[in-house]
């Protein structure tokens, strides 16, 4: 993309976004690569996916997290899937890790959404938003 586009190709202007398992992953590359994104847009992120990678995230992420994350989730989501709980679960972990929301992290609950690509479209804008508005840290 560098090589084809004019971008800035630095950390603090990539980011990098995902809805449901896709989330998860960006979530991952955010975390792993911190060199490479500076921020991660985590659409109805699929987080009771039972990975050991995820489930080591309980004791800390293994570098100094400096990511930038948008989660959201719609109300109308798979009801076996529980997102609102899980989605919770990881706000309570990066909260844990020092992070501040409205700075470092923000979550939206989309009322009557579901699980679908037209519902992450339709607030995918809000992701960009966040990941790319700076803010002091």
């Amino acid at each position: 993309i560098d090589s084809r586009y004019r971008t800035k190709p630095d950390a603090a202007n990539t980011a990098i976004m995902g809805s449901s398992r896709g989330g998860l992953m960006a979530l991952y590359l955010a975390l792993e690569y911190p060199e490479v994104f500076s921020s991660a847009g985590c659409l109805s992120t699929h987080f009771v996916v039972d990975v050991p990678w995820f489930e080591s995230l309980e004791n800390g992420p293994t570098k100094s997290p400096t990511a930038r994350f948008y989660f959201d989730y719609g109300t109308n989501e798979k009801p076996e899937s529980k997102y609102p709980e899980f989605t919770a679960r990881m706000v309570a972990l990066v909260r844990r890790w020092g992070w501040k929301e409205g700075r470092d992290f923000t979550v939206f609950e989309d009322v009557g959404a579901d699980h679908s690509e037209q519902a992450w479209r339709a607030r995918a804008h809000r992701a960009l938003e966040f990941m790319f508005t700076k803010t002091p840290r």
